[in-house]
């Protein structure tokens, strides 16, 4: 079952291969894309988290996605959490953003927890929330 990421469009072999070709791309050009979330006890692939670039906001985001047998254990936090910190002190990034569907409630609570603050950018859609962190807000903390 999806909710929210990816769930506006088929997720086809074509897709996947074009999201995974584009992460490769991004490794090479920006020294970032997205990795495979694996639980340690079993060895087994949990799902993706990752940052790509938004480029109607000129930012990038910190995305993530899990089974969902594995919700609301605390995966997705340690995995964002993790992220960020490649984010800001590996890829030298200044900052990232977070997007949510509106009623995607536990996803924002991920990254309020994780430090980030609300934001309207002016190309903003109504059905989604818009979160950012800085280098400098996460140092502060």
């Amino acid at each position: 079952m999806r909710r929210y990421l990816f769930d506006d469009q088929s997720v086809t072999p074509e897709f996947i291969r074009a999201v995974l070709a584009q992460s490769v791309s991004d490794f090479e050009e920006r020294q970032f894309g997205i990795w495979t979330v694996r639980e340690k006890c079993v060895d087994a692939a949990i799902g993706f988290c990752g940052l790509r670039l938004v480029q109607d906001l000129g930012a990038v985001e910190v995305l993530y996605a899990l089974t969902e047998s594995k919700w609301k254990h605390g995966y997705a936090f340690e995995a964002a959490s993790s992220i960020i910190h490649y984010a800001f002190e590996l890829a030298a990034l200044d900052e990232i953003v977070g997007i949510t569907d509106v009623p995607n409630v536990s996803s924002w609570r991920i990254l309020e927890k994780l430090g980030m603050r609300e934001f309207r950018p002016p190309s903003a859609r109504p059905h989604l929330r818009y979160a950012s962190l800085t280098r400098r807000e996460r140092v502060a903390d």
